[in-house]
């Protein structure tokens, strides 16, 4: 077991007074040790509202979010441009050096790595399409393969940069995939 190191204090308390309700607040809700990032899901309401189900341990942060942090933190922060390109980075890592689908990979800030349920995956000869059931079978973590995206043009040309030479091809076809995969789903909606 871990020992998590909680978040700075001034991040914990913007968290706390700009997302938990009134009534997490009265009751003495604590500021969360860390925070789930969702950067494929976007904050559909015009503002980023306190929620009314509060994980102090595991709060999740969605885009809106997070920029609402960095407006409020703008030295303590990386852009959200600079996160989706290390997400890139790791997913590609993972994928083409580790051989792992990356399935139940969590990307957080703060906090320490505990068990996931990657699944080995033969760079050489494995099917692509096991990567890309992985990468949408995970919660939103990564940004969505949605091609006007400025977030995901990030995350992908990082990902692309982060693959080994000789996996480009392979690399390239994973994201060619869910960019096929996502467009159809978001069709049928």
């Amino acid at each position: 077991m871990d020992r998590v190191a909680p978040l700075p204090r001034q991040i914990g308390s913007i968290i706390c007074s700009s997302f938990y309700s009134q009534k997490a607040l009265d009751q003495g809700v604590e500021a969360p040790l860390m925070c789930r990032l969702y950067f494929g899901k976007k904050e559909v309401r015009s503002s980023p509202r306190p929620s009314l189900f509060i994980n102090p341990i595991n709060f999740p942060l969605d885009v809106a979010r997070y920029d609402l942090l960095c407006n409020e933190c703008p030295n303590e922060l990386d852009l959200k441009e600079e996160v989706a390109e290390g997400m890139g980075e790791m997913l590609a890592r993972m994928h083409w050096i580790a051989g792992y689908d990356a399935r139940d990979v969590e990307f957080v800030m703060a906090g320490s790595p505990y068990t996931a349920e990657m699944r080995a995956f033969d760079k050489n000869n494995g099917n692509v399409s096991e990567l890309v059931n992985a990468f949408f079978s995970n919660d939103p973590y990564y940004p969505r393969p949605v091609l006007t995206d400025s977030l995901y043009t990030n995350f992908k040309q990082m990902y692309m940069r982060s693959c080994p030479e000789e996996y480009r091809t392979r690399g390239a076809l994973f994201l060619q995939t869910i960019e096929a995969r996502y467009a159809k789903q978001s069709a049928t909606v």
